[in-house]
């Protein structure tokens, strides 16, 4: 997910990519939306995203596992 947030947002909550974590977007921006009060939606498509076979797009189960994992650790105290 594509968007255009505030500065203010990511710092005050410490909110920065994990190191050492493929796809670590993903988590990024889940964790991100935990903190956002709201939303706009842009009803274009302004992104193509075009996969390759054998691409590590398509081997990422075993990461977006440990993003889930990770997002529990670090948030589940809000």
């Amino acid at each position: 997910m594509g968007g255009v947030y505030r500065h203010k947002l990511i710092k005050s909550n410490d909110l920065y990519f994990p190191e050492h974590l493929a796809y670590e977007d993903n988590y990024w921006v889940y964790a991100l939306q935990l903190f956002l009060e709201n939303i706009a939606v842009v009803p274009r498509k302004l992104y193509y995203y075009r996969q390759q076979n054998g691409s590590t797009s398509h081997k990422k189960m075993q990461n977006i596992i440990m993003i889930v994992s990770r997002l529990a650790e670090d948030f589940l105290n809000l």
